[in-house]
């Protein structure tokens, strides 16, 4: 999971364990403390098969990432690579995709993050709305003074979760019942699509082999080791918690799963704090992230007419990205107000999120289809592959079809801006 936006590169130069912890980083965060036993809920055990075949995927759209990272270094990300490939209508669409699409999963960020808290707060539905706009606007305010948390740190916050995760998985795991797994169909195929959709959300990011390319001291040989590693504890994390749900689905069930699976096993009242105050700080550390790196693109999409003028400040002012990072919030803010007001699930706020990711995918994936010569195979497959998933999205995907036409048509009013030549580079 992750948003458009560069990490801050170790300055001397990435090495390969260097630049897999910021792999690692780009795509876990607070969605692994809900997003598989959102996915097991949805689909039974058969959420593990899926998790197999996306993992499968997931190898390889980093191989092909990586492959383009290591071809063309001075990669700028997704958007960046449609205009090379396919010129500027293509990039604007993608871009306003992402741009108004990929906010909607910010308040399902505060709300996994407010689900671990309600414990320790009490209150019902109102309560939990309250502590999901709070952790909102503490991340918009941060933003607001500029104040940036380091990679490194992004780098430790999201060590500590995979490490608590793992525990927790580990605990559970002796005292779990495997009786249901032999029947792993038990939800049918809306259930598999739903779960489907669930896990995609979780398992974006390995755009940003793109977009560290150039950092990296030795790119063509450190770009496909660190991408090696990241998918290896990426992949082996999530299927680990996957199993742990699917062995125990009361858990799945809940807006607090990881607690659930601690009960019994450990001091219930030390247990709560413990993930709760875990859950509130990475999930501070990832919307923080996620609305820097929307903002940012946004001021930066604008200023090159990909995205509306007026999201992009004059040079003179002194937040070049604050109109962006208030688009953000707002679009944000009306997810949670519907959430609270419509009752609608946070899930499904990750489902229309996953849907505006995988179209902004198809482009990615597209791209590097058309620019490479070596590794096209592994891009066709994975291009093939995402396309099902795209399908799979259902009426998710009204959101990013509506934008990419809302793109289309303020775009015939947008002043021309050339896009560069086309041309394919070999690795």
């Amino acid at each position: 999971m992750s948003a458009a936006g560069r990490p801050s590169p170790t300055p001397a130069g990435l090495t390969a364990i260097q630049g897999a912890a910021l792999y690692i980083a780009a795509v876990l965060g607070p969605g692994l403390l809900v997003i598989p036993a959102a996915a097991v809920a949805a689909a039974g055990p058969s959420a593990l098969l899926v998790l197999a075949v996306l993992t499968v995927l997931s190898v390889t759209i980093a191989v092909t990432f990586a492959r383009l990272g290591a071809a063309i270094p001075e990669t700028g990300g997704i958007t960046a690579l449609t205009l090379r490939a396919f010129g500027f209508r293509a990039a604007r669409i993608s871009a306003w995709v992402f741009f108004f699409g990929v906010p909607v999963g910010v308040p399902a960020l505060v709300l996994f993050g407010a689900g671990y808290l309600q414990p320790v707060t009490g209150g019902g539905r109102s309560a939990t709305f309250t502590v999901a706009m709070a952790l909102l606007g503490l991340c918009t305010l941060i933003n607001w003074f500029g104040l940036k948390a380091s990679s490194r740190v992004q780098i430790v916050l999201c060590g500590v979760l995979a490490a608590a995760v793992i525990t927790v998985a580990l605990i559970a795991l002796p005292g779990s019942h495997p009786s249901g797994l032999p029947f792993p169909v038990t939800h049918g195929f809306v259930g598999i699509a739903t779960a489907t959709v669930f896990l995609v959300w979780s398992l974006t990011g390995w755009e940003a082999a793109t977009y560290l390319a150039g950092d990296f001291a030795h790119p063509r040989r450190d770009i496909m080791r660190a991408t090696t590693v990241a998918v290896i504890v990426v992949s082996g994390t999530y299927l680990l918690l996957t199993l742990v749900f699917a062995l125990n689905t009361g858990a799945a069930v809940t807006d607090a799963p990881l607690l659930f699976l601690l009960a019994g096993h450990v001091d219930t009242s030390r247990a709560t704090a413990l993930v709760a105050a875990l859950a509130v700080v990475v999930t501070i550390s990832g919307t923080n992230v996620y609305l820097a790196s929307l903002a940012r693109f946004g001021a930066a999409a604008a200023s090159e007419r990909q995205l509306p003028a007026w999201l992009a400040c004059s040079p003179s002012c002194r937040g070049r990205d604050r109109r962006a990072l208030v688009t953000v919030t707002v679009i944000s803010a009306l997810g949670l107000f519907g959430w609270w007001l419509i009752n609608w699930d946070a899930t499904t706020l990750a489902a229309v999120c996953a849907a505006s990711q995988v179209a902004v995918y198809l482009f990615g994936l597209a791209a590097a289809r058309r620019l490479l010569l070596a590794g096209r195979v592994i891009a066709t497959a994975a291009l093939a592959v995402m396309a099902g998933v795209f399908l799979l999205c259902g009426y998710y995907l009204l959101a990013p079809i509506a934008i990419g036409v809302a793109a289309t048509l303020t775009g015939q009013r947008a002043r021309h801006h050339p896009a560069p030549a086309r041309s394919r580079t070999a690795t």
